[in-house]
């Protein structure tokens, strides 16, 4: 239950607010909440001022959320005032402080989030920098400073300042991505190498939705384990490029295979609200069948290499498929096969 005070007194359009409520063992629609206290003077003349602290205990919503601690402080008045928030628990926990300015006339505040540190599945994420923040009411717009996002794993960059609205145009760049953060994820060993990206978010009131990005990955490899066996790929470079314009999608892709052959992808997508039509091509450029011979029992062994070139045609819901798969120098010793093929196409 709550119990406690909470009094209202002062004018209808100034009032003044002090608050002393402490719950305990609240449920509502799954949300669990243990302990929680509101404590805090507000007032609204001449300027709004006042103190406010919340503290929460053992705050969950089933599996989702479990908060074992919450601690928000604000204080101050318009023209200066801080916000404290710390606390602890799974599947991300929060610490951070706002401080700010409000300007009543231009309907704009102006402030800076520091001292940021997030509890994530993916370990703690910290920003590098006190990011500048402001936020101009009549525009509904924020605008926020340059600065970096930081993992053991991941180091996100907004290298330039950007804004966000109705409107916004956001460039951003991944300068590493530890291919063990999705071990991590899937609990397995499989990838190894790091990736780089960049690009760029915009939208617009009387245009459609443009996004650009670039990936880049070098010395990349995957390994899987099959039974006694294990599935090695290493792949020197990788490329994937992907744009958006004008409502059209296109999406590049260059993946080279160690010693192995090289696969090439343009592929687009037309009018992605409403045809979806497809076009553009794969190629794969003799592509090693002999990557098959590490699945292979002593004794057993495949040659020969895949040369393709397809074009895309019809829309998502129909695809047409356009072009051709070639077998090229063919050769295997198979026990499952009554004979061996010596030189195929």
């Amino acid at each position: 239950g709550i119990i406690g005070n909470a009094k209202i007194s002062g004018k209808l359009m100034a009032p003044e607010i002090n608050l002393d409520l402490t719950a305990s063992h609240l449920q509502l629609q799954g949300l669990n909440l243990a302990k929680a206290s509101v404590k805090g003077a507000i007032s609204s003349e001449p300027l709004m001022k006042g103190q406010l602290n919340i503290k929460a205990d053992q705050l969950y919503y089933g599996e989702i959320l479990k908060l074992r601690a919450i601690d928000l402080a604000l204080y101050g008045d318009e023209k200066d005032h801080q916000l404290n928030l710390k606390s602890q628990g799974e599947p991300v926990a929060v610490n951070l402080q706002i401080n700010g300015y409000f300007d009543r006339t231009l309907e704009q505040w102006k402030g800076s989030l520091s001292q940021v540190k997030l509890d994530t599945p993916i370990g703690d994420v910290k920003a590098n920098q006190t990011i500048a923040i402001t936020y101009d009411n009549k525009q509904a717009q924020a605008n926020i400073g340059a600065h970096c996002w930081q993992n053991t794993d991941i180091d996100l960059c907004f290298p330039q300042a950007f804004y966000a609205g109705k409107q916004g145009n956001i460039p951003f760049q991944f300068k590493r991505i530890n291919l063990g953060l999705v071990n991590k994820l899937i609990e397995q060993d499989s990838l190894k190498g790091t990736l780089q990206a960049q690009g760029n978010a915009a939208w617009f009131t009387d245009k459609p939705f443009q996004f650009n990005a670039k990936v880049d990955g070098n010395q990349l490899a995957f390994a899987q384990k099959l039974d006694y066996r294990t599935f090695k790929l290493e792949i020197p470079k990788l490329s994937l490029s992907a744009d958006i314009q004008n409502n059209n999608l296109v999406l590049k892709t260059e993946i080279n295979v160690h010693n192995q052959g090289r696969i090439v992808g343009d592929i687009h997508l037309n009018d992605l609200a409403k045809a979806r039509q497809l076009g553009g091509s794969l190629a794969v450029d003799r592509l090693n069948l002999a990557i098959a011979n590490q699945l292979l029992t002593n004794g057993e062994s495949v040659e020969g290499e895949i040369v393709s070139k397809l074009s895309f045609g019809g829309n998502l819901e129909k695809p047409l498929l356009n072009g051709y798969f070639n077998l090229r120098n063919v050769r295997t010793k198979l026990k499952s096969m009554p004979v061996n093929i010596t030189d195929g196409d």
